[in-house]
């Protein structure tokens, strides 16, 4: 069976915005997503703070074009936030100190049953629930 990864919004973040550190590595990763090598999910909340954390450091048009890309993005599952992950999320909240917008990113993880969850927040390696990953 096929691995089901989910990718953190700083995943998304650091290939649109070419970050020198990480922007080739996310590139890489989106690529075997996009082309089918790899099965991945994201929350709708990505689309959010992707465009917010671009249009602060790029440029608004290149914020349009990342909501863009994110939203015809083939072989992405995007996952809507309900109650179900709401209430994960704030158990998590409570049992690791998480900042809302974690919680609800690994909450959706799970509730997707991803296997692995890729990011570049240190903060998260806590989380015993998932194996976390970074690029």
């Amino acid at each position: 069976m096929t691995e089901t990864l989910y990718l953190d919004s700083n995943i998304f973040i650091y290939a649109f915005s070419d970050d020198q550190q990480f922007g080739k590595l996310a590139r890489q990763l989106l690529s075997a997503v996009k082309d089918g090598e790899k099965k991945a999910c994201t929350s709708s909340i990505t689309f959010n703070e992707g465009m917010h954390v671009l249009r602060k450091i790029t440029t608004f048009e290149d914020s349009v074009t990342f909501g863009e890309h994110f939203l015809g993005m083939e072989n992405l599952r995007i996952l809507e936030l309900n109650s179900t992950i709401l209430y994960g999320s704030l158990e998590l909240i409570k049992k690791y100190r998480l900042r809302p917008s974690d919680a609800i990113h690994i909450a959706t993880a799970l509730a997707a049953r991803a296997d692995t969850f890729y990011t570049q927040d240190s903060d998260l390696k806590k989380i015993k629930e998932i194996h976390i990953r970074s690029l």
